[in-house]
């Protein structure tokens, strides 16, 4: 017989707690495990005990091995109670890291409610802990590692057009050179009319006590554009565009340091335990923030309480309570919310507030069907739940109800349907794979992907289609059949060639500076603005239907192979030229007299034809300037083949002082490249290309540099000085650890250390003293930026440390 029927003593119950007890729906999942008959399970053990004593020794008891980050029924769990919440968070800051991970984790989590970070620059002034990018590439990496941080948190990135200049004492300078013709605050606006926030978390205040000028510059244009976003005389322009006003709920800062007496505070437990992820929030905030790689921001994932204050200092149309408990409170958070957004339209659609009412109870139904072991119980009123959305959605969209109020329902509704759809592709463990043949092609090549869509449930699903949707000019071709049903573990498949445009856009950030100087992107696509990368090119697309019940699943492109070493690695399909031309170095300095004025470029081609591609290269210099050799022939047999050719460039003797251009050229049948990426690639973050002209810069400068100077050089986390001062006729010895401990220090009249060098060093830390009785012989010794690592010791002749907060000069012209 089996055990337990009927009786709740002998059956586990699982209770995924409810944050939200004032807004939110109770959240109780009972998991049914299956039980064996006792008799079975004991006579089993009997028999099989002295077989496993006889051949084996006892083995270590062995845990249960967590599912990997996104796998597994948690994921489904965390969808299921998605469903009924209707509530949304935009969470400000200025930097990549100013986030406050633990609490998106919380919100995104925790309270299932849409969650986002905006920033409003990606970083491009910082330094780099972990390679040598600086400016435009730092930016890159800084943009991949927030959308590494938001796969943990479960929040959406956006940005606006600001670039980051560097650290600023004041508001004052940021909004000089970002917010001219208002720019900045038509990106936060623009922003918040498209995420549609309940409730916007400003990291800043707007005030001194921010520090950091661009701090302060982020709490301020938060705080104008919270109800600017809702008037539609702001920035009309957008909603030509077809954007709509909004106006968030409730607007609190997050900023301890901020005082706002007058109202209270409200403590956020991100502490908070989730049974269903097996982490708190913390935790998985904290991981998140362990990707910010690059800013040297690894910490450890602390278990146990924590809480985070935040202040309401707006609340627009709501009622005033007298207490503040929850982030949500005032707001309706069920669906019930869109018969208060219709007003007294709300009569037009037939059954409305029934209908309402049904799809929030479906909605709890489906959490409280959810079994681990039994994902496609959550099926019936997951299904029953979409179709009633999607009628109301039909109604809506033609009744007579008031624009605004319409646009507001819609919006809505659409995104519940992703959060359905998300649950029913999760409950049937359905797979759809979108793979190319390679990983970069270039205009008007042909390459072949391979749709493969799997059903992983013991429910039969109809595939009535697979389909690639591909940019404007682009062509596909495909002949495959697809099966008229998939049961258990089945594929529909279908091969696809693909031709791509020849014209095609090259995959590169949609934003761009004019010139180092530039303080703020260009953008020529408008609705691109606030995105984090442009949109891929392709994307894969199946429709199936279950009981009747149609869906589309969508998946982009990728490239898939096997690393060795690694194993499956996944890239974006990415498109660019046939040759990728790089000149390097970027800029050199030619004394006016004395020295050695010729310098050498090296120019270095990469092909991206999957096959043979001949031409020649060239350098193109101003005119009486000496170039040297004239051309070179190169022919490449295959893809990815690359080769760097040298060139010798002589600058006539009157070449006064000034700036000179220098163009690097391939040809190839009268094409001309002038042009090539660089490769941005970290274990951690999702490779991308940064373009730049093959053109570098010789500066001619009349100076006078002492004859024979010998420096030694300490390199720290990566720069270009020693290549500059050799540039200028110094002698730079780059300096090893064997060298610091070993070598007579006395020789060089000069001794530098890089950036961040005391912190990536140790050969240096303890060769320290070595260095001092180098100064106190007389030797001169520059040190570098650093930062609070230096404070571990007292590397100096005399005892000094970084303040915390460090003084900085900020101003250009400073002398």
């Amino acid at each position: 017989m089996r055990m337990g029927k009927g009786n709740e003593k002998d059956r586990r119950q699982h209770a995924i707690r409810d944050h939200d007890r004032r807004n939110l729906p109770l959240q109780v999942l009972v998991v049914k495990e299956t039980i064996m008959p006792l008799r079975i399970i004991l006579n089993s053990i009997c028999s099989l005990t002295w077989i496993f004593l006889c051949i084996i020794p006892q083995a270590r008891a062995q845990s249960i091995k967590p599912v990997p980050d996104g796998k597994g029924s948690g994921t489904l769990a965390q969808a299921v109670l998605r469903l009924p919440v209707v509530a949304s968070l935009l969470h400000t800051g200025a930097h990549p890291d100013d986030e406050n991970s633990s609490l998106m984790a919380y919100v995104s989590r925790g309270l299932h409610a849409r969650t986002a970070y905006m920033a409003l620059n990606r970083g491009e002034g910082g330094q780099n802990l972990i390679g040598s990018e600086l400016y435009d590439a730092i930016g890159i990496i800084r943009t991949e590692e927030l959308m590494a941080a938001r796969r943990f948190d479960g929040a959406d990135q956006y940005f606006t057009r600001a670039f980051d200049f560097g650290y600023s004492k004041s508001a004052d300078e940021a909004m000089e050179f970002w917010n001219q013709d208002e720019m900045l605050l038509a990106d936060v606006v623009r922003i918040i009319r498209i995420f549609r926030p309940d409730v916007v978390v400003s990291v800043f205040a707007g005030s001194p006590r921010d520090g950091h000028g661009q701090h302060q510059a982020a709490g301020l244009m938060t705080r104008e554009a919270f109800r600017a976003a809702a008037d539609p005389n702001r920035f009309p322009e957008q909603i030509r565009a077809g954007l709509r006003p909004w106006q968030p709920g409730k607007l609190y800062i997050n900023n301890t340091r901020a005082s706002f007496e007058s109202i209270d505070s409200l403590m956020v437990n991100t502490g908070d335990y989730s049974p269903v992820l097996n982490r708190s929030y913390l935790e998985i905030g904290l991981a998140g923030r362990s990707m910010h790689r690059s800013q040297d921001m690894g910490t450890i994932q602390r278990k146990g309480p924590s809480a985070r204050m935040i202040k309401l200092v707006e609340r627009v149309g709501l009622s005033e309570q007298a207490d503040d408990t929850h982030l949500f409170d005032g707001i309706d958070t069920s669906f019930m919310r869109l018969l208060s957004m219709a007003g007294a339209d709300g009569g037009k659609i037939p059954d409305f507030a029934s209908r309402l009412a049904r799809l929030d109870a479906l909605a709890h139904e489906v959490i409280t069907s959810y079994r681990s072991f039994e994902p496609t119980g959550v099926l019936s009123p997951t299904l029953a739940g979409l179709q009633l959305l999607r009628g109301l959605r039909a109604d809506i969209s033609g009744s007579g109800i008031q624009q605004a109020a319409r646009g507001d329902m819609l919006f809505l509704l659409n995104h519940k349907e992703t959060h359905y759809i998300d649950v029913i592709q999760l409950a049937l463990g359905l797979s759809l794979e979108v793979l190319a043949d390679d990983e970069v092609v270039v205009p008007g090549s042909t390459f072949g992907i391979n749709m493969a869509l799997l059903n992983r449930s013991p429910r039969l699903i109809t595939p009535s289609r697979l389909w690639l949707e591909v940019p404007e000019g682009w062509t596909t071709q495909s002949e495959s059949a697809l099966p008229s049903a998939l049961g258990y573990n089945e594929f529909a498949r279908r091969a696809v060639t693909v031709t791509v445009g020849p014209q095609a856009r090259l995959s590169r950030p949609y934003w761009q500076r004019q010139s180092m100087r530039d303080t703020r992107v260009t953008v020529e696509d408008e609705t691109l603005i606030g995105l984090p990368w442009q949109p891929p090119d392709v994307i894969g697309y199946a429709r199936i239907a279950i009981d009747g019940v149609s869906i589309d699943i969508v998946r982009p492109v990728q490239f898939r192979y096997a690393n060795r070493a690694i194993g499956e690695i996944r890239r974006a399909l990415r498109v660019a030229p046939a040759l990728s031309v790089t000149l390097a170095p970027k800029g050199t300095v030619v004394p006016v007299d004395g020295g050695v004025r010729i310098r050498q470029f090296k120019i270095n081609v990469r092909n991206n034809v999957n096959g043979e591609i001949a031409g020649t290269m060239r350098l193109q210099a101003p005119s009486g300037w000496q170039v040297t050799p004239t051309d070179i022939p190169f022919a490449f047999l295959r893809e990815n083949q690359e080769e760097t050719f040298s060139f010798t460039v002589l600058p006539p003797v009157n070449a006064g002082p000034g700036a000179y251009l220098i163009q690097g050229i391939a040809e190839v049948d009268g094409k001309t490249y002038t042009e090539g990426y660089q490769e941005i690639a970290y274990p951690h973050i999702e490779p991308r290309h940064l373009y730049r002209e093959a053109s570098a810069t010789v500066q001619v400068l009349d100076l006078n540099v002492a004859e024979g100077l010998q420096v030694g050089y300490i390199m720290g986390v990566g720069d270009d000085i020693p290549q500059t001062l050799r540039e200028l006729g110094v002698q730079v010895q780059m300096l090893t650890g064997e060298d610091l401990a070993t070598s007579d220090l006395k020789q060089f009249d000069v001794i530098i250390t890089g950036i961040r060098a005391y912190e990536v060093r140790k050969d240096l830390v303890a060769m320290n003293q070595r260095l001092m009785n180098y100064v106190q012989e007389g030797g001169t010794y520059i040190v570098q930026y650093n930062k609070y690592a230096f404070n571990r010791a007292q590397y100096g002749p005399y005892p000094f440390q970084i303040r915390r907060p460090h003084d900085r000069v900020t101003r250009e012209e400073a002398p």
